[in-house]
């Protein structure tokens, strides 16, 4: 199996006059967990909306390789989901009803019950509107959903927002559990987090 990889040269993002980061290079590959961190305001959620093609840069250029070739940014949302406070959930569906509809977009590496299982509520919860949870119960599914999708990139941003310890440790259980043959990118300035990155770019 060929080696995922994303490669980021020179990249600069602005809005107006004002530059968010500038002349940004690295790569990104499989099998590794990558940190990007900065002071609030750096850039990160910037960056990460840059690798999901939400948004284009100001100048430089980003390559995706995947599936032993390269795929164009207009083509990357087949292959990456992204968890992130400002990302939402349809809050009249059911936990069920959620994995439904977000299988009919991109494949998942678990079924409904285990997926139901995996995020570990509590059975009355199951058909409760996701309005109903509470801000660390939606984190979860967030994460959850990211996580399990059968997809080569995953992008978290602030993962541990709004969790205690004990989901805290759930969340490093099943990113350990799926983070093989992948990329998965974690931008935060929590340690705790960062922790969990084999590298860590600084911006900022």
């Amino acid at each position: 199996m060929s080696q995922s990889y994303i490669q980021l040269n020179n990249i600069s993002k602005r809005y107006g006059y004002n530059w968010i980061f500038r002349d940004v290079t690295f790569q990104l590959t499989s099998d590794k967990i990558f940190g990007i961190s900065g002071r609030n305001g750096s850039g990160k959620s910037t960056l990460i909306k840059l690798l999901a093609t939400h948004i284009t840069p100001s100048s430089g250029s980003l390559m995706y390789h995947f599936e032993g070739g390269t795929v164009l940014p207009k083509n990357m949302y087949r292959y990456l989901t992204l968890s992130a406070p400002y990302t939402d959930i349809i809050p009249e569906f059911t936990l069920k009803e959620l994995y439904q509809f977000h299988a009919i977009f991109k494949p998942m590496q678990v079924d409904v019950s285990e997926f139901l299982d995996i995020i570990s509520l509590k059975k009355n919860d199951y058909d409760k509107r996701l309005s109903e949870y509470s801000s660390g119960m939606t984190q979860r599914v967030k994460l959850a959903t990211a996580i399990l999708s059968d997809v080569p990139l995953v992008l978290l941003d602030e993962p541990t927002s709004f969790l205690d310890a004990s989901s805290k440790k759930w969340f490093v259980d099943l990113l350990s559990s799926y983070k093989n043959n992948r990329i998965i990118v974690i931008a935060s300035n929590d340690p705790f987090d960062l922790e969990l990155c084999g590298e860590v770019y600084a911006l900022g």
